[in-house]
């Protein structure tokens, strides 16, 4: 027995010397390295089904922030880790580390430290392993907690912060400081970026990233960005767009124009996304930025207060440049409408800046308004006779009463004249394409909505939040003895309330309409 047992320990000690013996080879290491490194890219990748169990959210395509929310970020670094192969394969597959997202996470724990590699080490990797492959970037520099102000004296609502600190002894996770330090990493590298997303809460933070993006004239010029697609600058604070003033005016610079270098060159060309949100730039140097035959199928203006916003001529010309459009979002941001529009007879009716700028291509419109006359000019200033899918949102100051939008929902259709005599008219649908329709907190009477939804008869989709009574009364069809026989949106086949209160009417709106269908 004895002798066994020596034999074996003699044949595992062979074993554990010689580990190249008894290992076995697995399947996948038997592939070449070029399609084991193909596997390591798309399993990088979240695809829909894991976003729609829980990892992330599914986002409509146009309305993604960032490539990177579609990639695991730990998953370079795991497959790293496995054995040495995998090791060696991960760090000569670029595109892996490519997607880089930038958190308080990885920021300097200490403002004084000595060692300037210590600050965004994670950062400072993968930048140097994802050699020259384009790079997406993806800065969220906004507080997890949304508990936040402009300045780290307090709290946004004068509440202790975390582990039960004084109120007052609050700092913001991402200090204006990071930024400096990490543009410092970034700045050589953003030639070779294909999108850019910073998000921020506080105005701060987004100053010094434009500094550096539209270059201060004395350490650096603007950085140029030839394979830019995506360029998303947020700042989440949507509260600030309703003074009529900015609320940092020491910090206000109207001439902000990132990746600018001269007047008339083109700065983006291969631009595709642009999202201003809460940012405002240089407003008429923007069009001359983007090439005459743009690329740019995404364009959102958002939360700017009337002092930064765009005025009408520049907002038509940024729409020219952009031929191929097919997304438009606009959040309280859209022209000031002039003194006394209201007071014209039909003033919705009149082309006050022209004719309407064609946007032949425009398949999903998106307004969200806090004025009704921004947006009835707003919708008036265009030609957008293909859109597919509209989103209109009241987004009106929380503490301020809903303002009965009648006006703005009788205003989607142009008067059309006909022959020589400009008595002769006929209403023009604004869009006689449109099959889906979102309404927001939209208020107006049953027959404002009625002739809201008259314009739009091949609509198949309605989603109706906020104040749904008379919008779902309007959907009524005609009663048995009325003399002309109609029914709103004839084609409709799914309607959504987001209100279940609102259950029993629903339901009440949609017999009606099974009952006229069953009579012609």
């Amino acid at each position: 027995m004895s002798t066994i047992r020596l034999r074996k320990a003699s044949t595992l000690h062979t074993g554990l010397s010689c580990p190249g013996i008894y290992r076995q080879t697995t399947h996948i290491d038997r592939l070449p390295v070029e399609i084991i490194s193909y596997i390591f890219t798309i399993g990088h990748y979240v695809d829909s089904d894991d976003r729609k169990r829980g990892r992330s959210p599914p986002t409509a395509a146009h309305r993604r922030i960032s490539p990177c929310e579609s990639y695991a970020h730990n998953f370079p670094w795991i497959i790293s880790h496995v054995s040495k192969r995998w090791r060696e394969l991960a760090f000569s597959t670029a595109e892996l580390w490519s997607k880089i997202l930038v958190t308080d996470y990885d920021a300097p724990p200490w403002p004084e430290l000595d060692d300037d590699h210590s600050y965004f080490y994670t950062v400072r990797l993968m930048v140097a392993r994802s050699q020259g492959f384009p790079l997406d970037i993806y800065i969220e520099a906004r507080d997890p907690a949304w508990d936040m102000s402009e300045f780290d004296i307090s709290t946004a609502g004068n509440t202790p912060g975390a582990y039960g600190e004084d109120a007052y002894e609050y700092k913001h996770p991402f200090q204006v400081w990071y930024m400096q330090v990490l543009f410092d990493i970034l700045l050589p590298h953003l030639s070779r970026c294909r999108s850019l997303a910073i998000l921020t809460d506080r105005w701060q933070p987004m100053y010094s990233a434009l500094r550096f993006l539209c270059g201060d004239g004395s350490q650096h010029s603007a950085p140029r960005a030839p394979l830019l697609e995506h360029l998303v600058l947020m700042r989440c604070n949507d509260s600030v767009c309703y003074s009529p003033t900015f609320d940092q005016p020491d910090f206000n610079d109207l001439t902000f124009l990132p990746f600018n270098h001269s007047p008339g060159e083109v700065a983006l060309p291969r631009l595709q996304k642009l999202i201003l949100s809460g940012v405002h730039t240089d407003w008429p140097l923007l069009p001359a930025m983007i090439p005459s035959a743009s690329r740019i199928r995404t364009l959102e203006l958002s939360y700017h207060c009337k002092e930064v916003r765009p005025n009408t001529k520049v907002f038509r010309n940024l729409i020219k440049q952009c031929p191929v459009l097919e997304n438009l979002i606009v959040k309280i941001s859209m022209p000031i409408h002039p003194p006394g529009f209201f007071d014209r007879p039909n003033a919705y009716d009149s082309t006050l800046d022209g004719s309407p700028v064609p946007i032949k291509t425009l398949q999903n419109l998106s307004i969200a308004y806090d004025d009704l006359g921004d947006a009835i000019r707003l919708l008036h200033m265009f030609d957008m006779p293909r859109v597919r899918c509209l989103r209109l949102t009241q987004a009106e100051f929380i503490d301020e009463p809903a303002t009965d939008a009648s006006l703005l929902l009788t205003s989607f259709s142009r008067p059309s004249f006909t022959g020589d005599d400009s008595q002769l008219k006929t209403d023009k649908p604004l869009f006689p394409q449109l099959l889906s329709a979102k309404l927001e907190s939209v208020s107006g009477t049953t027959e404002a909505f009625r002739a809201f939804f008259e314009t739009m008869p091949k609509l198949r989709h309605i989603n109706i939040s906020g104040s749904a009574d008379n919008a779902l009364n309007a959907l009524r069809p005609s009663a048995p003895h009325d003399p002309v026989q109609s029914c709103p949106c004839p084609l409709l086949d799914d309607l959504r309330v987001d209100f279940d209160q609102k259950m029993d009417l629903m339901h009440e709106v949609l017999a009606e309409r099974r009952d006229y269908e069953r009579r012609r």
